[in-house]
């Protein structure tokens, strides 16, 4: 459940960003133009960047036989894991990987 709940406060946030973003970046453009807006927008979002690339890690995710929610699926597997139409795959086809 704890997992839900920090969706939730991520969509939270995400979304009054949105709304905020775009009644801030109006008033930036009505009161000292649309040119100045964008400055402020990039100024804004480079920082965020910044932290983002000192705070996420990189390289490759977790090895083989980690859990990570993902499950294995058949190339022509319907989402859901329904059976594709008769002579489109299934999972007698090739298998790969949902992860990105």
């Amino acid at each position: 459940m704890a997992q839900g709940s920090a969706i939730g406060v991520y969509r939270f946030w995400r979304d009054l960003g949105y709304v905020l973003g775009a009644l801030a970046g109006g008033a930036v453009a009505d009161l000292l133009g649309i040119e100045a807006a964008f400055i402020v927008v990039a100024a804004l979002t480079a920082p965020s960047g910044l932290v983002v690339a000192r705070q996420v890690p990189s390289g490759p995710g977790p090895g083989p036989g980690v859990a990570t929610g993902h499950r294995t699926t058949y190339i022509g597997e319907a989402p859901g894991g329904a059976s594709a139409p008769p002579g489109h795959g299934g999972p007698a086809a090739e298998r790969r990987s949902d992860m990105p």
